[in-house]
């Protein structure tokens, strides 16, 4: 009895495969060979298919594929088209030096930002959106608007990521914003069927306008850049 049900087990676990010469694969249970003649298949999805002998490079019995796994690639799929949307937050540590009129001084800024992204995933690989969100500078508040191209190395569970934003933050105090850009690298993580993580480590520029007066100036208007390692968390759906 236990041979019997190792045996049956074992059938359970396997499929036909009939590999074609025209390079097709098709995996079911074979219901019907005539020898020297034809070989019909039915796939899991009730498709019957018939193909004469000399259609077919080999038959063969091969294991059944996993699919029970709350990891298995199938379940944690991520959408290839349509809509999706990033939300997460950065943190931004001030790096170089800062030149204010004829003083330099060393970027000791830090900036704690959250972000929403909405736009389209036009395949696997790329994805276009505008963002907008919320950058909390230690004597500022900023609202940046920025479009972002977004690729996706690899159609994986883990995959390599590069994305950019460029747009322009406003000022949402006394202080006067400027353009922002943002280049960043990392990796998507797919953690449940269309929702994925991503981690980037990225370099920000981010133009404060200010204002000088004094001899020198005239009272001019000129742009400090202020420069940024961002570290980035995000959750897409």
């Amino acid at each position: 009895m236990l041979i019997i049900c190792n045996f049956s087990f074992g059938q359970n676990s396997m499929e036909d495969v009939v590999y074609l010469k025209n390079g097709s694969i098709i995996r079911g249970t074979i219901i019907e060979q005539i020898p020297n003649q034809s070989v019909k298949i039915q796939t899991k999805d009730r498709n019957v298919f018939v193909f004469k002998y000399d259609e077919i490079e080999k038959i063969t019995k091969e294991p059944l594929p996993v699919e029970n796994s709350s990891f298995s690639p199938k379940e944690i799929e991520i959408k290839k088209k349509g809509f999706a949307n990033f939300t997460g937050f950065n943190y931004c540590v001030g790096v170089g030096k800062i030149q204010r009129g004829n003083k330099v001084f060393l970027n000791r800024v830090n900036s704690f930002d959250i972000k929403t992204i909405n736009g389209y995933r036009c395949n696997e690989y790329l994805y276009i959106g505008v963002g907008m969100g919320l950058d909390n500078y230690p004597d500022a508040k900023l609202l940046p608007v920025t479009f972002h191209i977004r690729a996706t190395m690899t159609p994986r569970i883990v995959s390599p990521v590069f994305n950019t934003g460029i747009g322009y933050a406003i000022g949402l105090t006394d202080t006067n914003g400027g353009i922002v850009i943002n280049p960043a690298f990392g990796m998507e993580i797919d953690i449940f069927k269309n929702i994925a993580y991503t981690f980037t480590i990225g370099y920000k520029v981010q133009a404060q306008r200010n204002n000088y007066t004094g001899i020198n100036y005239y009272n001019t208007k000129k742009n400090t850049y202020f420069k940024f390692v961002s570290i980035s968390h995000f959750i897409s759906f």
